[in-house]
């Protein structure tokens, strides 16, 4: 005897592959597999709804996230998606399968927060350099005006005042 058990993959593996926790523009997770030549999208994509199965990107473009998974790349990379979009992903083989998951984000997305952070400390950075350098330029001044007055009782004849502390 056998038992055969069937699952559609579409109402159990798909919206778990394709659901993201947080919420992104850009964000996506795909299942992909070699066959013939080529990288094989088994799930349908964010941006191209009804291409599961349809979707396949020649291996000869090497810095495509989803090539780079079949061709045994893991870990994080960065490349130029289907859409032709620079993105930042993980690719990760599927244990016991020929697949590999692909979960990406576009680069501008991924690195929004930073750029953001990057010109607040740039911006402060400048300000307090700005603050030294008018507070540096100040007591300059202040030793300037000291050094001038003092002369000018030198040359006037009148006594020399003992400097403030």
């Amino acid at each position: 005897g056998a038992i055969v058990l069937v699952n559609d993959a579409s109402r159990f593996l798909y919206p778990l592959i394709e659901s993201w926790p947080a919420y992104s523009r850009t964000a996506e997770t795909v299942l992909v597999a070699r066959d013939d030549g080529d990288a094989l999208f088994l799930n349908n994509t964010r941006h191209r709804p009804d291409s599961a199965l349809k979707l396949r990107i020649a291996l000869d473009r090497t810095d495509e996230p989803a090539v780079m998974a079949v061709l045994g790349r893991e870990g994080f990379v960065q490349g130029t998606d289907y859409r032709g979009v620079q993105t930042a992903a993980v690719v990760l083989p599927v244990p016991d399968t020929p697949w590999c998951l692909v979960a990406k984000m576009d680069q501008d997305e991924v690195f929004a927060g930073w750029r953001v952070r990057a010109a607040l400390i740039l911006g402060l950075t400048a300000g307090l350099m700005g603050m030294v350098l008018s507070l540096g330029f100040f007591a300059w001044q202040r030793n300037q005006k000291a050094h001038y007055r003092a002369l000018y009782r030198v040359e006037a004849g009148l006594p020399a005042i003992a400097a403030k502390p």
